[in-house]
């Protein structure tokens, strides 16, 4: 799963250490403390990384606690989390790849409206063995 950034930044936001016009990879989704957590990835590793609420360092985490059974961050690979609130503010789209034998299906959610939103829920409902080819040439 991935999610991208808009091209031109909203100005009540801002981006607060995220890049215009970049594709992040969406690894997992959390609630815990009532809290909506999105934990993300940029592929350029470290150079670009949230600034906001959650990200490492921030004070909200110690507003709430104990999270120690929160998977930690791997900072280097440019691993970190955000409120689900400012991931719908911060990011485009959200695009999910159903790969399988027999059909590539690429699903593209566009526009999130935050006065509706819905928090993102997926279940794995087939798995996959990916040491098969999937494609051939």
């Amino acid at each position: 799963m991935t999610s991208g950034t808009p091209s031109i930044a909203r100005p009540s936001v801002g981006m607060r250490g995220l890049m215009l016009k970049h594709v992040y990879s969406l690894l997992s989704v959390i609630e815990m403390h009532k809290v909506k957590l999105v934990k993300m990835r940029n592929p350029h590793g470290t150079s670009k990384s949230w600034k906001g609420d959650y990200c490492v360092g921030s004070t909200k985490w110690r507003e709430k606690g104990p999270w120690n059974l929160l998977e930690p961050v791997n900072e280097e690979e440019g691993e970190f989390y955000m409120s689900y609130t400012d991931y719908v503010e911060q990011f485009q789209d959200t695009t999910i790849c159903n790969l399988r034998r027999d059909v590539v299906d690429s699903s593209i959610i566009h526009d999130f409206d935050t006065d509706h939103m819905a928090f993102l829920n997926l279940k794995i409902q087939t798995e996959i063995d990916l040491s098969q080819d999937i494609f051939s040439v």
